[in-house]
């Protein structure tokens, strides 16, 4: 269901799983999070800028490794975004 609060609780686990240091587990939630904010509260949405750069820092911390790795292997994540 898309609903800003499915988005908040994706993008909480997804911080917990980063903290962890699952980066690939933590950008799936983040992913997801993101989707479902820009469907509900739109693209310029405080919230959804936040998840933007929540997976910008996870890109940037891991250096761009699981985003080379998306475009290697493929990423259903990707279809989600289409």
């Amino acid at each position: 269901p898309d609903s800003p609060d499915v988005a908040t609780a994706y993008n909480n686990i997804g911080a917990v799983y980063n903290a962890q240091g699952k980066h690939e587990e933590a950008l799936a939630l983040f992913h997801k999070c993101l989707v479902i904010r820009i469907r509900v509260l739109g693209q310029f949405h405080p919230d959804t800028t936040a998840s933007k750069r929540n997976i910008a820092a996870i890109h940037s911390a891991t250096q761009g490794r699981i985003l080379r790795r998306i475009f290697q292997f493929g990423n259903p994540l990707v279809s989600s975004f289409t």
